[in-house]
C-alpha cells in the first residue's frame, strides 16, 4: 500500500526556496508563508507567526533556540500573529535548545 495525497488548490509550497530556513536571528522576526525553519540565538526574540490569510491549514514551522540560552537569559516569544497557540496569544519558549513544531489547523495553531 502506498502513501499518496491529492493537492485541491493552491499556489505549491515554495519549500527550498529562498527565505525556507532562518538561522541565527537576533532581532524580532515575522515568519512568511515560505520558511520552514526559524533559528533564534539572540537575547529577547519575539517570533510572530503569519497571519491565516498567507498560510493553509497543515502548514508547519520549526522554532529552535540555536544559543542554547532560551533557558537562562535568551528566552523566546512566540507570538500567535492574531490566532491563539493553544489557546494562548502567546507563549514563551524558556529551556536551552528548546525546539517546538507549530501547525496551522485552519482556526488556531497548534503545537505538535
Amino acid at each position: 500500500m502506498s502513501a499518496y495525497f491529492t493537492r485541491t488548490g493552491g499556489a505549491p509550497t515554495a519549500f527550498g526556496a529562498a527565505g525556507a530556513v532562518k538561522t541565527g536571528l537576533v532581532a524580532n522576526y515575522q515568519v512568511q508563508g515560505i520558511d520552514f525553519y526559524i533559528g533564534v540565538n539572540g537575547p529577547g526574540v519575539t517570533v510572530t507567526l503569519p497571519p491565516s490569510s498567507q498560510i493553509y491549514p497543515g502548514k508547519s514551522f520549526y522554532i529552535k533556540d540555536e544559543s542554547g540560552l532560551a533557558g537562562t537569559v535568551n528566552a523566546i516569544t512566540l507570538s500567535g500573529g492574531g490566532a491563539n497557540i493553544d489557546k494562548s496569544a502567546s507563549m514563551t519558549m524558556q529551556a536551552n535548545f528548546i525546539s517546538l513544531q507549530v501547525l496551522w489547523t485552519g482556526t488556531f495553531w497548534s503545537i505538535i
